[in-house]
């Protein structure tokens, strides 16, 4: 069990190890926002879809971590496509990682959930190729959430396409790359989310 001496907490979340927030303060500015701002997408689509607060903890410290292997990469070298042998070894190794430093009954979710994140829906993803149903489904949630952050975000060599049309470039791969009802419960999250920024 974890010293609870050492309980810390980050934007409302509790954490057991001081290694959460360290790794986000290591993380270059532009990936740190990102990850805080995909931890509350990801907490908006899990309330959407009826998930219990144990659960919406555990996504949201995925959220959180899904970057971690980006250490000392900044966001414009940083490219899935075009990483070594090395990098790929770094990233199937983060969740292990992950598992060795922070003690937490919770901890299997987590890694789970982080370590899928980039698997696709029909099987085309890394690291494991993982298809449908056998994606840890808060891992295919935080593929969502990351996803459409990313879009509505300033990034190095591409401006941010506005939410609805972030909800549209995802709904063309729902089924290929993302789950649909994951889709479909952002898409509702952002409806509502629009109108409340407009006052309605």
């Amino acid at each position: 069990m974890a010293d609870q001496s050492r309980s810390l907490h980050y934007r409302g979340i509790e954490l057991d190890e001081r290694f959460i927030p360290n790794v986000l303060e290591r993380l270059d500015e532009w990936t740190r926002r990102h990850s805080r701002a995909s931890a509350e997408w990801a907490e908006r689509i899990a309330r959407e879809l009826g998930l219990e607060n144990g659960d919406v903890r555990v996504l949201r410290l995925a959220a959180l971590l899904h970057a971690m292997d980006r250490l000392g990469v900044p966001p414009e070298e940083y490219d899935l496509s075009r990483l070594t042998e090395a990098e790929e070894e770094m990233l199937r190794r983060a969740p292990v990682i992950l598992g060795r430093v922070i003690p937490d009954e919770q901890l299997g979710r987590v890694i789970d959930a982080v370590a899928a994140s980039r698997e696709h829906f029909d099987g085309s993803g890394r690291p494991r190729g993982l298809k449908g149903e056998s994606i840890p489904f808060l891992a295919r949630i935080v593929a969502v959430a990351c996803a459409f952050q990313a879009l509505t975000m300033e990034r190095p060599g591409a401006s941010p396409l506005t939410r609805e049309v972030a909800c549209a470039r995802l709904a063309e791969e729902a089924g290929s790359r993302y789950e649909p009802r994951i889709v479909d419960a952002l898409a509702q999250v952002v409806t509502r989310f629009e109108r409340k920024s407009e006052g309605g």
